[in-house]
């Protein structure tokens, strides 16, 4: 939840300062520059908007599809069951039961699927609007690069916590370390 919203307030920002210098120097129909001003409050509202898009589908996650608490017993992978001698030849066993409560939902890949999607929406429209604004040579206007640069590395990550979202869930202790 909280990851989601950071994501978007950190490409929203980076995405409405592009905007701004895609609108200002290589807009078309903006033919007189020094007459355009793109004030700090429509760019506020920019990431407000992008942020609310985020709180709209996790609201109508939680409305439409309710979570249901569930317990399973798993095999222990991280820590298996011993059972055996010692080289003192006494006998032991040691049994671990892992009960593993999860919440589940029918609906929960649709939203995973779709906030992801957004997210990748938003990193392509972000590298799009970098690479539009590469022409401009104004210091401190000129960091596509490393917007570029950024996005990728974020990509990697997406991709990384994707696939790991997926396929550790019964690997309790990897799956909250890599996820929080």
């Amino acid at each position: 939840l909280l990851t989601s919203f950071g994501y978007s307030l950190c490409f929203g920002t980076i995405m409405a300062k592009m905007m701004r210098i895609y609108y200002i120097f290589n807009n078309p129909l903006n033919q007189n520059r020094s007459l355009l001003i793109v004030k700090d409050l429509a760019m506020f509202m920019f990431v407000c908007c992008l942020v609310g898009i985020d709180v709209l589908l996790l609201v109508i996650y939680a409305v439409v599809d309710r979570n249901n608490l569930s317990a399973a017993m798993k095999v222990n992978a991280e820590n298996p069951s011993e059972f055996g001698q010692d080289p003192g030849g006494i006998y032991h066993e040691v049994i671990f039961d892992n009960y593993i409560y999860s919440c589940t939902s029918v609906g929960r890949s649709v939203l995973l699927g779709v906030l992801y999607g957004y997210k990748a929406v938003l990193q392509v429209l972000t590298v799009v609007l970098a690479l539009k604004a590469r022409k401009v040579k104004v210091k401190g206007l000129d960091d596509y690069k490393y917007i570029i640069m950024a996005t990728y590395v974020s990509t990697f990550v997406l991709v990384v916590v994707i696939v790991f979202t997926f396929t550790i869930e019964d690997h309790v202790n990897l799956y909250a370390a890599l996820t929080s």
